[in-house]
């Protein structure tokens, strides 16, 4: 489904995803959902295209994951099985947050480790549109 939308300049952190969002033709929405066809639009922005680096983490899922632990045994068993204790100091909390690579082996503080099945990374392309971003 296509929607005409007006296109005129937006600078704000998240200027490039509504422009790709527009681009394509999808209505940009807030909601912790998929953007189209099951699979949400990302963007990062680069300083130098040579480098090819995002500039901060991006966000590519919610916490709300569909399989597993989490899906078998609820958040609270999740959390306390791969949380680590606060960094900052905060007594009784613990974090699963942190910066996961497609590949890039295990977390130093969950052991979890992130895969991205679908994509071919080398030809750039979807290979599998039932792929997922799996946290095993």
């Amino acid at each position: 489904m296509c929607y005409q939308t007006a296109l005129h300049p937006y600078k704000a952190p998240n200027g490039g995803e509504y422009t790709l969002e527009a681009m394509f033709g999808i209505i940009p929405n807030g909601r912790a959902a998929p953007d189209f066809m099951g699979w949400e639009i990302k963007q990062y922005a680069v300083n130098n295209l040579q480098l090819n680096r995002p500039k901060t983490p991006m966000t590519v899922f919610t916490p709300e994951q569909t399989g597993g632990v989490y899906k078998t045994s609820g958040v609270e068993e999740f959390i306390r099985r791969y949380g680590y204790p606060d960094k900052k100091g905060q007594v009784g909390r613990l974090n699963v947050s942190g910066i996961y690579r497609n590949a890039a082996g295990y977390h130093h503080n969950t052991q979890l480790t992130l895969n991205i099945h679908g994509y071919d990374h080398a030809g750039q392309k979807i290979t599998d549109m039932n792929g997922r971003l799996a946290v095993r």
